[in-house]
């Protein structure tokens, strides 16, 4: 079975500055899905046109650490990329297993992962948070928001100072039912 992406579009209009803001979200199918290709990155189509600026981009996902069956202690340290461009690095503190996931199926054994952390990146003109906190400089200016697609990468670099590897959680396994989300802002 082929990934698949849902795709949604908002509109609203902001009545302090009379400026219409449009929200495409991309939601794809998560590497825990079984049929899910292997892959360490993920593509989603670019609906922007040459007439759009974008706003603001949030990407959501829920992640944690990786160890042969769990480890709650298992520090991990994993850095997000946006069409290359590095956003920041994120320590994931374990691989978690101390109680089952909330949407986590019945045949996954209670002695492996079971959720993560449900994490949120937000880039802006004026920088990068983590949710909702200062994470790095990195603003949309720097990334090549002009191709085809946007490109997502979680990695553990080799040179990571605590490289306890990267699980992806996705809908109907973990605490949070939800695929990686990718929300663009744009007038």
């Amino acid at each position: 079975m082929p990934s698949s992406t849902i795709f949604r579009q908002h509109t609203r209009l902001n009545a302090a500055t009379n400026k219409t803001t449009k929200k495409i979200s991309h939601t794809r199918r998560s590497p825990k899905d079984r049929n899910y290709p292997s892959t360490p990155f993920d593509k989603l189509p670019n609906f922007l046109q040459p007439d759009e600026h974008l706003e603001m981009l949030d990407l959501s996902m829920e992640l944690g650490s990786e160890f042969p069956f769990s480890n709650n202690t298992w520090p991990s340290d994993i850095t997000f990329s946006i069409n290359g461009c590095e956003i920041g690095t994120w320590r994931s503190p374990g691989d978690f297993s101390d109680i089952r996931g909330k949407y986590t199926p019945d045949w996954v054994p209670d002695n492996v992962n079971q959720y993560g952390i449900l994490k949120i990146l937000r880039v802006t003109d004026h920088g990068t948070y983590l949710d909702g906190q200062p994470f790095t400089d990195v603003c949309l200016k720097d990334l090549p928001t002009d191709q085809e697609t946007w490109t997502i990468r979680f990695e553990v670099k080799p040179d990571a100072k605590k490289s306890g590897g990267c699980t992806i959680f996705g809908q109907g396994f973990g605490n949070h039912d939800q695929n990686i989300e990718l929300s663009a802002f744009y007038s």
